[in-house]
């Protein structure tokens, strides 16, 4: 996938600097950071609100909140030469949370 990827991904705005293989993905650094490129199988309308949440919630409370990011053309994901589509998002290194420990996924309280 990785010859494959590097054409898709030449249909966004970014520069490829490097990349190396995730958990079913493609890591990418580039000139706008780290970013995840993966194989994304829902349909367009799921993820385009997916998008308008992931959005708003960045302006409204954490800047942190992953961005799925368009293509030039202002698509959300890319079609592979067999029909697999892709999307990019924004990616940020670090450990996962273990879901069964409650105070390590509780987000904390500021007031």
């Amino acid at each position: 996938m990785n010859d494959q990827a590097l054409q898709l991904l030449e249909q966004y705005d970014i520069e490829v600097l490097q990349t190396r293989k995730g958990r079913g993905s493609i890591l990418c650094e580039t000139n706008a950071g780290l970013l995840i490129f993966k194989e994304y199988s829902g349909r367009e309308e799921k993820l385009a609100l997916q998008k308008k949440l992931l959005d708003q919630m960045a302006t409204c409370t954490d800047p942190e909140v992953e961005e799925i990011l368009p293509t030039r053309e202002g698509q959300l994901f890319v079609k592979g030469f067999d029909g697999t589509q892709y999307l990019l998002k924004t990616w940020r290194e670090g450990r996962e949370c273990n879901i069964y420990d409650k105070e390590e996924c509780q987000v904390p309280r500021v007031f």
